[in-house]
């Protein structure tokens, strides 16, 4: 993975995709800034360059990388190297943008997520109102669908029932369980056990009913 732009959300994903053991790379402009993500990202390769110059993202291998992520600080380069990264082949991308007109824009040239700091600000909002053991939450799709990751109660119903029989909400995709120190990506006969960490992508419009299968509310 890719990851353009020394922000604290920057910062934030590189160290996450760290711990999943996910080989990443990060790029910033600014080389005092570079020094210091190196310190606090040791199994992160931190770059000093321009992120928008297409010479340095192909020598970085932006043709064959999995996911690009664009969250440097001026919408107008996330916008731009987005598009370089859809034209150049990236599977896939996701850009920070600040001005909400932007995001039609993004949806347009095939960018797959787009994250706003509103919509962020919602997303914290919604976790603390959220029911349940959900321990972060963020908004796609200006709001109609959610990136939830939850802990499994020991009282769900769900455990030990294969996915496929787990009678979820039509579009809810299991992105990812975390069990301890491992990270499966999930097929219809995985089964979830109790304290899994889930990732889930899902419609706002289900997400009660996804709370309540995984909190022991309901099968």
């Amino acid at each position: 993975v890719m990851i353009l732009g020394g922000s604290r959300i920057a910062i934030q994903t590189a160290a996450i995709l760290a711990k999943l053991g996910i080989d990443t790379k990060l790029i910033e402009r600014d080389k005092e800034k570079c020094e210091k993500i190196a310190e606090s990202l040791p199994r992160t390769l931190v770059i000093n360059g321009d992120g928008t110059n297409i010479d340095l993202l192909k020598s970085e291998g932006i043709e064959t990388t999995d996911g690009f992520v664009a969250v440097t600080g001026f919408d107008e380069d996330n916008l731009l190297v987005a598009l370089l990264a859809k034209h150049l082949g990236t599977k896939k991308v996701i850009a920070k943008v600040d001005r909400v007109n932007y995001i039609p824009i993004l949806k347009k040239i095939g960018v797959d997520a787009v994250v706003n700091p509103r919509m962020t600000t919602a997303s914290a909002i919604l976790r603390f109102i959220r029911r349940g053991k959900i321990i972060s939450l963020t908004l796609l799709k200006e709001g109609e669908a959610e990136v939830i990751e939850l802990i499994v109660s020991p009282h769900s119903k769900i455990i030990n029932t294969p996915l496929k029989k787990a009678n979820l909400p039509q579009d809810t995709i299991i992105g990812a369980i975390v069990r301890k120190d491992e990270v499966i990506i999930p097929h219809g006969n995985d089964v979830i056990q109790p304290k899994d960490r889930i990732i889930i992508f899902a419609l706002s419009s289900d997400i009660k009913k996804i709370e309540k299968i995984f909190d022991g509310g309901e099968k």
